[in-house]
C-alpha cells in the first residue's frame, strides 16, 4: 500500500487546515493549466491535493480536501468547465473520486496509529471495500486477479477458490472487442498510476455479460487496485431508449393516421394495417356485435400471398360465439391481455375449431400469439389480435405494455367512429323526419327561424333563401290576434319544454292566412333553443266546410219530393175526409207520383251511403244483372221532364235496345245524377240530349256509350281538372245549390262497372258528359234499328 506519511505527530491545526486549502488550490489552478494534458486522469491533481493533506494533516484536513475539491473538480476538471451540471459519467467519476480519497484518508489514518489502531483501520477499510454494488479487486502486476471482495464476486458469479488458484486472469473476463480498450487504460496505468474510470463488458463465470464501469490505480508493489459498478441496467435502458423513442413515434403516427377517418370499417381496417408488419405477422379484430358474438371485422397477413387465405378465413368463419371457448372470450371478459410466446402444439390445435380452420392456421403461421383487449370509455369493444407466424419472431412480456398502448389508441379511433356512425344514423332520422312531405317542421330560438323544412317553408310562401337571410322571423308568422296563444305556447315551452298541440293561424308572406295545428319542445330540457311542428289544417277546413255544404244540399234535396210527397197525401187525405168521389186514375197517378218522389229520396240516401263508402276508399258492393241502357236512358229522361219542365230531355238512341251486364240501381243513379246537373247548371232553360250509341275499339272490344249534353254555365277550364273530386265544385256555380259528390260518386261507380266518364264542357258554352260501359260476351247485346 502507498505510505502517505511517516511522521505519526500532528502538526498544529492551522497548519494541517493551511495544507488542505493550499493543496486543493493548487489542484485547481493546476487542472485549469493544464486540463488540455490531463483528459485522460482529469482527477490526478485533486486525488494528489487529497493526498497531500491526507500526509500533511491527517483525516480531518484531508475530508476538509475532498470536501473543497467536489465544487473544483466540477468546474475546473470537467467537461465543460464552469458549468455545475454532471452528466451520469461525471457523477461516476465523482464517486470514484470520493471513494478513493476516502481510501486515501483511510491509508493514512491507518499509518498514524499504533499496530492495534492499525487493524481497526484495516477493519473499517475491509468494510469500505465491501459496499453493496461496488466490486473491489486487486490484481498483481502480470495481470492476475488475486483478491476481490463479495459484491464483485456477486456480480459476476466467480467463487473465492477460483481467485484464489491465480488462474483468472483479466484477459479470462474480458471480451475479445474489448481487449484493446483494456490494455490502452493498462497503458494509461503505467503513465499515470491510474485506471479510468472507464466502461466495458466483462464476461461473467457463465459466460453471459455484463456492463461495467471501473477505475483504479497503481500500487506500490506493482499491483493494481480496480473499483467496478455494474451498469448493466444503465445500458439497458440506454439501448431501450431508441426502440421507446420509436414506439412513441409509432404511437403518435397511429394516432394521426386513426383520428385521420371516421368510418367505422376504415378505421378497424387502418388498425390492423398499423400492426402488420411491424408489430406481428398477421392481425385481426373482433368487435363485440349488437348479438353478443364477436365479429371478425378485419384481418390482414403481411405475406400478399396469404391475403387471400386471410380473407377466406374471416369470410369462412367471421363470428366467435359467446358460448365458445376461445382466447378472444377470455380476454374480453377479464380484461387483461394474454401472451403466448412459443405456442405448443396441443394448444395450436385446440385454439381451431375444425380441420378446415385448423388448416386455415397452418397456412398463416400460428407459433407466436398476443391478445389485448379493445377498450374505451370503461366499455369492452372487442380484441386485438397479433400473432406471428414463420418470420421467427417471438413475443413476449415487455411487448405487453406497447400492445396495450397501442390497444388504447385503436379502441378510441373505433370507438369515435362508432359514436359518428350512430351520431350520423341519427342525423339521418331526424333529417328524413325534418324533410318529411307530412308535416312542417322548424327550430326557433326567440324570434328567430333559423332551420324549417320545405313543406313549412311553402306552407308560409318563403324560400330557403330567404331562410338563410334571416327573413323569417316567429313575429312574421303570428298575426295580432293569436299573440296571446303563441306568448302562452312559448312559455309552456319554456317552463315545462312542451306545448300542448293548439290551433292557430300563420300569416303567409303575401299577407294570407293559413289554419294550421302547432306543436311544439325544447330541444334540452326547457327553453330554447325549440322545435315546432306544423300541420295544414285548410284541407281538413275546407272539407268540413264542403261537408257542412253536402249535408245543406242534401237535406235540400231530401226536402223537396219529401214536401211533394207530403202534400200529395195530404190532399189525398182531405179527399177522403171530405167523402169526394176520387178519381181512381187520380188517385194511381197521386201514388205513382209518391212512389217516385219517395225512389228519388232513396236514391238521394243511398248515394249518400256510397259517398260515405267513397270517403273511406271502399269499393262498393254491385248487384250486376242484364239492364237495357237504352230503356234506362228513357225513364230517366221521362222522370227528369216530370220534375223540371223547362227542360226538355231528348234521347237519341241508335240502336233500339242496348242490354249490358251492369248494376241496374246505381247505373241508373249515375244517370239521373247527369241529368239532375243539366238541369240544375242550366238555369236560362234549353234542351237536355241522351245520346245512347255502340262502338267498338281498335282490339275488336264492344262499347255502349251514353252522353248527356246541355246548354248550362258550363265549367271553367281551371276547374275541369277537379271535376270529379268530392266537395269540387266549378267557380261559376254561384248560389246554385250542390253537395260536390255527384260525380265523384258517379266515376266510382262506373269505374267499378269497367268503364270511363269524361266531362267535355267551356264556360257559357254547356257541358257534355260522356259515359264507356263494356259490353261482355256474356248478357250483352244490341238490336240493329229498324
Amino acid at each position: 500500500m502507498l505510505r502517505l506519511r511517516d511522521d505519526l505527530s500532528p502538526p498544529p491545526a492551522w497548519r494541517r487546515s493551511a495544507v488542505a486549502v493550499v493543496s486543493v488550490a493548487a489542484a485547481a489552478l493546476l487542472s485549469a493549466l493544464l486540463h488540455p494534458w490531463l483528459t485522460a486522469a482529469p482527477l490526478a491533481p485533486f486525488f494528489a491535493a487529497v493526498a497531500l493533506a491526507a500526509w500533511a494533516g491527517g483525516v480531518g484536513p484531508a475530508l476538509a480536501a475532498i470536501l473543497l475539491a467536489l465544487p473544483l473538480i466540477s468546474l475546473v476538471a470537467l467537461d465543460p468547465l464552469g458549468a455545475w451540471s454532471l452528466s451520469a459519467a461525471d457523477q461516476t467519476a465523482m464517486v470514484i473520486f470520493v471513494l478513493v480519497a476516502a481510501l486515501l484518508v483511510g491509508l493514512s489514518a491507518s499509518r498514524d496509529r499504533a499496530a492495534q489502531a492499525q487493524r481497526a483501520a484495516q477493519a473499517r477499510l475491509e468494510r469500505m471495500l465491501n459496499i453493496p454494488g461496488v466490486g473491489v479487486l486487486r490484481f498483481d502486476a502480470a495481470g492476475t486477479l488475486t483478491d476481490a471482495n463479495d459484491a464483485f464476486l456477486a456480480m459476476t458469479g466467480y467463487r473465492r477458490e477460483t481467485i484464489a488458484s491465480g488462474v483468472l486472469t483479466w484477459r479470462d473476463m474480458t471480451p475479445p472487442e474489448y481487449v484493446a480498450s483494456s490494455e490502452a487504460q493498462l497503458a494509461q496505468l503505467a503513465a499515470t498510476g491510474q485506471i479510468g474510470p472507464y466502461e466495458k463488458e466483462y464476461l461473467r463465470a457463465d459466460g453471459t455479460r455484463a456492463w461495467m464501469m471501473f477505475a483504479g490505480a497503481a500500487l506500490e508493489d506493482g499491483a493494481v487496485v480496480k473499483y467496478g459498478l455494474d451498469i448493466s441496467a444503465r445500458k439497458r435502458a440506454e439501448a431501450a431508449l431508441p426502440a421507446s423513442e420509436d414506439r412513441a413515434r409509432f404511437l403518435a403516427e397511429a394516432s394521426s393516421v386513426l383520428a385521420a377517418d371516421l368510418d367505422l370499417d376504415a378505421a378497424v381496417e387502418r388498425v390492423v394495417r398499423l400492426a402488420v408488419p411491424r408489430l406481428a405477422d398477421w392481425c385481426t379484430i373482433d368487435l363485440l356485435g349488437p348479438d353478443g358474438a364477436l365479429h371478425r371485422l378485419a384481418i390482414i397477413h403481411r405475406d400478399s400471398q396469404r391475403g387471400p387465405i386471410a380473407e377466406a378465413l374471416r369470410h369462412e368463419y367471421p363470428v366467435i360465439a359467446a358460448d365458445r371457448v376461445h382466447t378472444t372470450w377470455k380476454v374480453l371478459r377479464s380484461g387483461t391481455p394474454w401472451v403466448d410466446p412459443d405456442v405448443a402444439p396441443d394448444r395450436f390445435v385446440a385454439e381451431a375449431r375444425d380441420e378446415h380452420h385448423l388448416a386455415f392456421l397452418r397456412q398463416l403461421g400460428f407459433a407466436s400469439e398476443l391478445v389485448v383487449p379493445l377498450v374505451a370509455r370503461d366499455r369492452a369493444l372487442g380484441v386485438l389480435t397479433l400473432v406471428h407466424g414463420d418470420s421467427g419472431r417471438r413475443f413476449g412480456a415487455d411487448d405487453v405494455p406497447f400492445a396495450e398502448e397501442l390497444a388504447r389508441h385503436c379502441a378510441l379511433a373505433i370507438d369515435n367512429a362508432r359514436l359518428y356512425q350512430e351520431a350520423r344514423q341519427a342525423e339521418a332520422k331526424v333529417r328524413r323526419l325534418f324533410d318529411t312531405g307530412v308535416i312542417g317542421l322548424l327550430v326557433a330560438d326567440g324570434d328567430r327561424i333559423f332551420e324549417a323544412n320545405d313543406p313549412l317553408l311553402q306552407l308560409v310562401g318563403y324560400t330557403q333563401d330567404d331562410l338563410a337571410a334571416g327573413q323569417l322571423r316567429w313575429s312574421d308568422l303570428t298575426p295580432p290576434d293569436s299573440a296571446a296563444a303563441m306568448a302562452q305556447a312559448l312559455a309552456d315551452v319554456a317552463r315545462r319544454g312542451v306545448c300542448a298541440p293548439f290551433e292557430v293561424e300563420f300569416v303567409r308572406q303575401d299577407g294570407a292566412r293559413v289554419p294550421v295545428l302547432l306543436g311544439g319542445a325544447a330541444l334540452e330540457r326547457t327553453g330554447s333553443p325549440w322545435i315546432g311542428a306544423v300541420v295544414d289544417l285548410t284541407a281538413q277546413k275546407d272539407a268540413e266546410r264542403d261537408r257542412i255544404a253536402f249535408i245543406d244540399a242534401a237535406t235540400h234535396d231530401l226536402k223537396n219530393p219529401l214536401t211533394v210527397v207530403r202534400g200529395r197525401a195530404q190532399l189525398l187525405q182531405r179527399q177522403f175526409r171530405r167523402a169526394e168521389a176520387v178519381n181512381a186514375a187520380t188517385i194511381a197517378a197521386e201514388l205513382q207520383a209518391i212512389d217516385a218522389d219517395a225512389g228519388r229520396m232513396l236514391a238521394l240516401i243511398n248515394e249518400a251511403l256510397d259517398a260515405a263508402h267513397l270517403r273511406a276508399g271502399r269499393p262498393l258492393a254491385l248487384r250486376r244483372d242484364d239492364v237495357d241502357l237504352v230503356a234506362l236512358a228513357a225513364a230517366c229522361a221521362q222522370e227528369a221532364e216530370r220534375r223540371g219542365a223547362q227542360h226538355p230531355v231528348q234521347v237519341a238512341a241508335a240502336v233500339p235496345t242496348l242490354v249490358g251486364v251492369w248494376d241496374r240501381a246505381r247505373l241508373e243513379r249515375v244517370v239521373a245524377n247527369l241529368l239532375d246537373n243539366a238541369s240544375k247548371y242550366s238555369p236560362d232553360g234549353g234542351e237536355i240530349v241522351i245520346a245512347v250509341d255502340r262502338e267498338h275499339d281498335a282490339a275488336g272490344g264492344a262499347w255502349a256509350i251514353l252522353r248527356v249534353r246541355d246548354q248550362g254555365v258550363g265549367i271553367p277550364a281551371a276547374d275541369l281538372p277537379y271535376v270529379f273530386d268530392r266537395f269540387r265544385r266549378g267557380g261559376n256555380v254561384g248560389g246554385i245549390a250542390g253537395s260536390g259528390v255527384g260525380l265523384a260518386g258517379a266515376k266510382q261507380i262506373i269505374s267499378q262497372l269497367g268503364g270511363t266518364i269524361a266531362v267535355a264542357s267551356e264556360a257559357g258554352q254547356g257541358t257534355t258528359v260522356t259515359v264507356r260501359l263494356p259490353l261482355g260476351a256474356s248478357g250483352a247485346s244490341a238490336s240493329a234499328p229498324g
